[in-house]
């Protein structure tokens, strides 16, 4: 969007379309079954060898988690590297790399994005919403996007915030959420495509 902004700053007769990252493959379910309960079990998927993700995950650490009670929540790294934050704190769980992406939205309650630096569309993020789950972010972790608005989707900027948030009974009340259909299909091919041609004009 700020890429667009900034073209159509130059030449305010230029015609933009902004199309983010898109998915073809058929969205994840959640099972109607899936329990909520504490400890809430937050996911987070990443490549652990990019350091704007270890900045993610250390915030996560000495910010958040160390602020919270035993048993309050679990923090549930998924991806290649996450070995490095074996025993860091009580409510770290490995899962490490996982094969089948539906592992990551079948154990966790929310999936957490607590990004702060990096650039382009956070792929993990619009991921997340594509799958249909309730997602706790920074603000920063919807850069380059400006219509995202979602009762399934919060953004907190603070750790103060997260912590509050995470300690009552909202958090238990988000994770039984999903992104609406509409705000899912932001990112399907198929509705990127009709907007596509669409503009134009095939």
């Amino acid at each position: 969007q700020e890429d667009a902004e900034s073209l159509r700053s130059m030449d305010p007769y230029l015609q933009t379309l902004v199309l983010p990252t898109t998915f073809s493959y058929t969205a994840y379910s959640r099972n109607s079954e899936h329990k909520v309960g504490r400890p809430l079990r937050l996911g987070f998927l990443a490549k652990y060898s990019w350091w704007p993700n270890v900045e993610a995950v250390e915030w996560m650490l000495k910010q958040v988690l160390s602020g919270l009670a035993i048993g309050t929540v679990e923090l549930l790294l998924f991806g290649p590297g996450a070995e490095r934050f074996e025993g860091r704190h009580p409510a770290v769980r490995i899962r490490g790399f996982v094969e089948d992406l539906n592992q990551v939205w079948d154990e966790s309650d929310i999936i957490v994005c607590p990004m702060h630096s990096g650039s382009g569309i956070n792929i993990k993020f619009i991921e997340a919403i594509y799958n249909g789950c309730p997602i706790l972010a920074t603000s920063y972790a919807k850069r380059g996007l400006t219509d995202i608005d979602d009762p399934a989707i919060v953004f907190l900027d603070s750790p103060e915030d997260w912590r509050d948030f995470l300690m009552h009974d909202q958090s238990l009340l988000l994770a039984k959420r999903v992104p609406r259909p509409e705000t899912s299909a932001l990112f399907s091919v198929s509705d990127g495509s009709k907007i596509l041609a669409t503009f134009l004009d095939i």
